[in-house]
């Protein structure tokens, strides 16, 4: 049986403004991995889950959505595939599981303070 797959929204700091930066920790994708990413699209710099109610996984659970523009990027590298920013990428969060938890490494302080 095949785990379901799930996205969490995490706080992961903040950005210069004092405002929280969220990552999102996607998985298990098909090869078991998870993958972390900050939670900001390439083309404007808004939530991919900016809408309320819209879910910012695609029906296929291959890609995330964002829900303001539609920029769709792969799960397994981040990369936008289709939409307004084809070839550029999210920002990737490093993940360690420990035991049965799994921790998201924040970046450095200057890559958080360059978001908006």
């Amino acid at each position: 049986m095949d785990a379901e797959l799930d996205a969490v929204k995490v706080v992961i700091g903040t950005n210069r403004y004092g405002r929280p930066v969220e990552g999102l920790v996607v998985g298990p994708l098909d090869s078991g991995e998870w993958v972390a990413y900050v939670n900001r699209c390439c083309h404007h710099p808004v939530p991919l889950d900016s809408r309320p109610g819209e879910t910012w996984i695609d029906g296929a659970k291959q890609e995330l959505v964002c829900a303001a523009h539609g920029a769709r990027y792969r799960m397994k590298d981040g990369v936008c595939t289709a939409g307004p920013c084809p070839g550029e990428a999210l920002v990737p969060l490093r993940l360690e599981r420990r035991g049965t938890e799994m921790w998201v490494e924040p970046p450095l302080t200057s890559v958080l303070h360059s978001l908006r």
